[in-house]
Order: C-alpha cells, then sequence, then structure tokens
C-alpha cells in the first residue's frame, strides 16, 4: 500500500474511533501511530472589537474572532495552546509562530492535524 494512502486510511480510522476503542484494540501500538507525537487544530473564537480594529479580526466567513491553536497528546491532555491571532491570520502563519514560541514537534515524530 502507497505510503500516503496507509496515511490517509490510518488518519480515517482515528477520527472515527474513540479513544477508549484505540487503547482496548491496541492500535496505539501500530507503527505509523507510534510516529504521531501529537495532535492539532485550530479554533475561533467570536469576540467584539472596537470598531478600528475590526478589519484584521475579521475571518473568511465575515465574523469576528480570534484565531487559536491547540495540541493535545493521545492522553487527551492538552500541551501547547496559542492564542490571540487574529481571525484574518490563516493557520499555517499560526503555526509557524507557534514553532518559533517553543512548539517542537520531537525528532522522527509527527503530528496529526485536525
Amino acid at each position: 500500500m502507497p505510503f500516503l494512502s496507509y496515511i490517509h486510511q490510518t488518519a480515517s480510522f482515528l477520527l472515527s474511533t474513540s479513544l477508549p476503542q484505540l487503547k482496548s484494540q491496541r492500535t496505539l501500538n501500530s507503527p505509523l501511530i507510534l510516529t504521531i507525537a501529537l495532535v492539532l487544530d485550530g479554533t475561533h473564537v467570536e469576540m467584539h472589537l472596537p470598531i478600528e480594529l475590526q478589519p484584521r479580526y475579521r475571518n473568511r466567513k465575515g465574523t469576528l474572532s480570534q484565531n487559536i491553536l491547540a495540541v493535545c497528546n493521545f492522553e487527551m491532555e492538552f500541551v501547547y495552546i496559542l492564542a490571540g491571532w487574529e481571525g484574518s491570520a490563516h493557520d499555517g502563519r499560526v503555526l509557524t509562530d507557534a514553532q518559533g514560541k517553543g512548539f517542537i514537534t520531537p525528532k522522527g515524530k509527527y503530528w496529526l492535524g485536525m
């Protein structure tokens, strides 16, 4: 099976399976899963701002928001959170900023983006 297809299949399985099911099936011990260190996702939190600050915080859906990056481990514990970015900021820009502020990916490990 091609590597990218295997990753897609594994990610789809992870997203559709609860943590207790994963633990009971010993799925967390599979070779690919062992290389995934963290799960990360971004979210937008709606906010209210003075008129002069609103353009920067207007996201692609037209609402005012703050872009927040949250990172969890497989025990469902938050291990990193970066808040404060304007809603108009691209997720890649927020991730790059996080990497400059202490968010590191251990060598030989990967993160699963949701």
